[in-house]
């Protein structure tokens, strides 16, 4: 009993593994889109408009991606 119990959590381990690598790369890919489309398509203007939404408008992580986009184009003191 327990070789048919170590090998179907370690069939478990593997699969979450891998789903969790397949997220990984799919979080980096969207990341770089993300950062390519603002990159190339918003102003400052634009920027600092959506950083200026409720908090609640953006997930932390896109909100936190905005205001490193516009610390790095000069612009300091969002966060």
């Amino acid at each position: 009993m327990p070789i048919i119990s170590s090998l179907k959590s370690d069939f478990v381990f593997k699969k979450n593994l891998c789903w969790r690598e397949f997220l990984l790369a799919l979080h980096t890919v969207y990341n770089f889109y993300f950062s390519l489309i603002v990159d190339l398509y918003l102003d400052e203007k634009e920027l600092e408009c959506y950083m200026n939404m409720e908090k609640d408008a953006w997930p932390s992580g896109m909100r936190n991606f905005l205001a490193d986009r516009l610390s790095a184009r000069g612009k300091i003191g969002y966060v």
